[in-house]
């Protein structure tokens, strides 16, 4: 256990005083950070500083996201992280904040940081800021056609969705939101059997007998926090 945490603290301080991993991390698109255990900041990019309005990195060492300019979002982005300690690993998108008070949305990712023999010492972060235009109308219309708050987590794509095929999950979604079989049929641009073919898939494979059971499933598992990519485009 002492070796274990020994390598750990040195592998952390190796990122934080080493000028090629400064240097890589500068070439990179977007904010990086490599976090210890408990969620604490060991090393960023400039971008992380900017969005913060920090110009040393020193200034963020030791911080966790709850002490950052991102605060609201904390426990949002400590969450992804923990699930990337489990090896789960996904795209996000999440609301953000800088240091001029500026909303914004991102993608993000987060991986495992694991020292020579494979053990968890830490998560690398890497989070890019959303400036296309046609993807954020994309995500405008999802939002208003849907009523989804764009200040909660978002994914992209998760393993606990393997299990259902891509129109399925677009069905669950807007199944989620209110929306009927026919009104679903019309947003998708499918026969209203189809739709109900998929929702009766659906109520097989998570064992449910009617519709507000699979609502209540899907909500108790947070499908509702799920984005399918086709609706993005």
């Amino acid at each position: 256990m002492l070796a274990s945490t020994k390598t750990s603290f040195s592998m952390i301080d190796q990122i934080r005083f080493s000028s090629r991993v400064t240097n890589s991390i500068e070439l990179i698109n977007g904010v990086v950070a490599y976090k210890d255990l408990n969620h604490r900041l060991v090393h960023g990019n400039k971008k992380l500083l900017e969005y913060n309005g920090y110009k040393s990195v020193k200034h963020i060492e030791d911080k966790t996201d709850c002490e950052l300019i991102w605060a609201d979002f904390s426990e949002i982005y400590h969450r992804q992280e923990r699930d990337a300690l489990n090896d789960i690993i996904y795209p996000a998108l999440h609301p953000g904040t800088d240091k001029n008070g500026r909303f914004f949305l991102f993608f993000n990712r987060k991986y495992p940081w694991k020292n020579e023999r494979k053990e968890n010492i830490g998560i690398i972060c890497h989070s890019v800021e959303i400036d296309d235009i046609d993807f954020l109308k994309k995500i405008y219309h999802v939002v208003k056609s849907t009523g989804i708050d764009v200040q909660k987590p978002y994914y992209l794509n998760h393993p606990f969705l393997q299990r259902i095929s891509s129109r399925e999950s677009e069905c669950l979604f807007y199944l989620i939101r209110g929306k009927t079989a026919k009104e679903i049929a019309q947003q998708l641009s499918l026969s209203y059997r189809t739709i109900e073919q998929h929702i009766d898939s659906l109520k097989r494979k998570f064992s449910c007998r009617n519709k507000s059971e699979l609502i209540s499933y899907a909500l108790k598992h947070e499908y509702n926090l799920y984005i399918p990519q086709r609706l993005l485009g």
